[in-house]
């Protein structure tokens, strides 16, 4: 456990990070990466790397993103603008598709909307630009007639008749919004009793919109995880020992081998403490410290 709690703040063993800021930051960079590669599944964990990278960590206060060492060579990389890192390829940035496909995946949840409002404040013109890219999304109908190349084009507008049929614009997706939710439960609520049954709970305030989303499958719920680790970037050294010593603590009996444990831990042991260490065992089994 010593061991596990030293790789964790980077120290050795010591309590004190030997890490820069710039290490640090490259380290965030490379975990958010991996997950905006592994597609739009993994893309709402992009919510709490935009609070890291702008508000900073326990120990490195303050916007992380403008300058970070790259692993795994730890080149120095340097931004002037948030939107570049987010939208940049790898290495530069991050590789977000679109402003517009990561705030749908972080809307409906506290720590997406939390993100959303940095963003606002990191873009002005974050809302003008995901409209934008709305609009773009939705093609515009060809119209009959025209001139030259475009005379004989035909209107796909129309029905097999010839009559016109009404194109729909297509809805953006992956909201979890409140009313996005609402909306889905009142349609789902005429076939669906169980949709039925939630969407009366969420009426009498039994139940947030979120949480119904939740229930139905439709949104994914916070990865406990994720969400200790924000935490954990929060506590002292002091605090982050505690913490993982209850945490081995309660960990069922059939999962923690104590002796890798005890192994690790020794391994991780600075020379004093490996001689405090060699006479706490020497009394244990008996021995005379002269021998």
């Amino acid at each position: 456990m010593t061991a596990q709690i030293a790789r964790l703040d980077g120290s050795g063993g010591t309590g004190v990070s030997d890490k820069t800021r710039e290490r640090k930051a490259g380290e965030l960079w490379a975990r958010a990466s991996r997950d905006v590669e592994s597609g739009d599944s993994s893309l709402w964990r992009i919510a709490l790397h935009i609070q890291q990278m702008v508000e900073g960590v326990r120990d490195f206060p303050g916007p992380l993103w403008r300058d970070r060492e790259v692993p795994p060579d730890w080149k120095r990389v340097h931004l002037d603008r948030f939107e570049d890192y987010l939208l940049k390829p790898p290495r530069e940035g991050i590789g977000v598709p679109s402003l517009l496909r990561l705030h749908n995946h972080m809307q409906g949840h506290d720590e997406g909307e939390r993100a959303i409002e940095i963003l606002r404040r990191e873009i002005p013109d974050y809302d003008a630009r995901i409209q934008a890219e709305r609009m773009r999304a939705v093609k515009p109908v060809a119209r009959p007639g025209g001139t030259g190349a475009n005379q004989h084009t035909v209107d796909k507008s129309k029905g097999a008749n010839g009559t016109s049929a009404q194109v729909k614009a297509p809805k953006p997706r992956g909201t979890n919004s409140r009313d996005h939710i609402i909306g889905r439960l009142k349609r789902d609520a005429r076939e669906d009793p169980k949709a039925k049954e939630v969407l009366a709970r969420v009426e009498k305030g039994e139940v947030s919109a979120r949480a119904a989303g939740i229930e139905m499958g439709w949104v994914k719920p916070a990865d406990p995880a994720r969400i200790v680790e924000k935490q954990v970037e929060r506590l002292s050294d002091d605090e982050v020992v505690d913490l993982y010593k209850n945490l081995a603590r309660s960990l069922p009996e059939a999962k923690w081998n104590h002796l890798e444990a005890a192994k690790e831990a020794v391994m991780a042991l600075s020379d004093d403490e490996m001689a405090g260490f060699e006479a706490w065992y020497r009394s244990l089994a008996g021995v005379g410290g002269d021998q």
